[in-house]
């Protein structure tokens, strides 16, 4: 996988093939199909600490980069950090109602499909 560092934004991480982050979960699946038989449960837990430890730190960084925007003014850092952290809020917002709508709709399409099963039972 080749990785690339992205300013701005939830993720500091992006897989170069479609633009998504990389979670610290396909990282420790990486490392496993890699090195599998040398590594146990404790290992595995170290690594899988360590690189939420490294994503941690590169998001606080991107953060941070993405809050001062390249701007010598502090006026103007200030400014783009509220920007950045908009952005961050709106993201969430946005994926916290994906989320709720996919809820949502899943739960529709069981009633749906339990009331038709209802009926069905019904009319025999």
């Amino acid at each position: 996988l080749t990785l690339r560092l992205r300013r701005g934004g939830p993720e500091p991480w992006v897989v170069s093939r479609d633009g998504s982050g990389l979670s610290v979960e396909d990282m420790v699946g990486e490392t496993r199909r890699e090195y599998g038989a040398l590594l146990d449960e404790a290992q595995e837990e170290a690594l899988r600490a360590a690189f939420a430890a490294i994503k941690e730190e590169e998001r606080r960084s991107a953060a941070q980069g993405a809050g001062a925007a390249g701007f010598e003014s502090e006026a103007l850092r200030s400014l783009g950090r509220v920007s950045f952290e908009l952005r961050s809020f709106t993201l969430g917002v946005k994926d916290s109602l994906s989320r709720a709508v996919n809820f949502v709709a899943n739960r529709a399409l069981l009633d749906s499909r339990l009331a038709v099963k209802t009926a069905e039972d019904v009319l025999r």
